[in-house]
């Protein structure tokens, strides 16, 4: 497994320049780390609001759960090219989407689905400013969108992140990988370490030590199995 060093990424990444084409902050929105409650205390105190009134009018709470395990987080919302705030509730089943005049609700799991579906659509992160074409948050945004540049056919900084870190498609992929909370933090998703596909998934449990549990991943792209933990 390579060292992920985020400090050398990031100064990588300041060789890139903004040209305000809004690309980042039209695609998936970014997030703040799991559990990274200074980054949002900065934030807060950067628009000149508490926490309370940052998470209820900017921020919507979202979660993956990669291997098994439910990982919370910070995102921004995302707002409709129509305008519309899209609020996802946890009390609502997997199929639930509703419209009105000002929000648009959905299911928490439905949640990842329909803010791709309205990004494609032109929708946005509620950071952006369509007219200026600034983010208005960029001194302290989230980690994942310092990692964006417009220049990704380049080099893409987050696949340097799946693909480095995790060791995709290596020679001899390994059989065991090893994550921490903070490194799926960071790469957001999980790479097959054979084809470097995103279709991995947990098909079991295993125990690797009496203290560490292991689980048994399989990559519905190219059939390969694998140990994560």
């Amino acid at each position: 497994m390579f060292d992920l060093n985020l400090e050398s990424v990031f100064k990588l990444q300041e060789s890139f320049e903004c040209n305000r084409c809004g690309k980042c902050c039209r695609n998936l929105p970014g997030f703040f780390l799991p559990g990274d409650d200074e980054a949002i205390q900065k934030l807060a105190r950067f628009l000149g609001i508490d926490e309370s009134a940052l998470t209820s009018k900017y921020l919507v709470m979202d979660y993956r759960q990669p291997f098994g395990e439910k990982y919370w987080f910070w995102t921004p919302a995302v707002i409709s090219k129509e305008g519309k705030r899209l609020v996802p509730l946890s009390n609502k089943n997997g199929d639930f989407y509703r419209e009105d005049s000002q929000k648009i609700y959905c299911s928490q799991d439905k949640y990842p689905f329909v803010v791709s579906q309205i990004t494609a659509a032109g929708g946005h992160c509620i950071f952006w400013d369509d007219r200026s074409h600034k983010c208005i948050i960029h001194p302290v945004k989230p980690t994942s969108c310092r990692l964006f540049n417009c220049r990704q056919q380049k080099i893409n900084l987050n696949n340097w992140l799946y693909y480095h870190y995790f060791g995709g498609r290596p020679e001899q992929p390994p059989k065991i990988k090893k994550i921490s909370y903070e490194e799926w933090g960071i790469c957001w998703d999980f790479y097959c370490p054979c084809c470097g596909e995103d279709e991995v998934e947990q098909i079991g449990r295993q125990f690797l030590t009496e203290d560490t549990k292991g689980y048994s991943q399989r990559c519905n792209n190219c059939g390969y199995e694998f140990l994560v933990y």
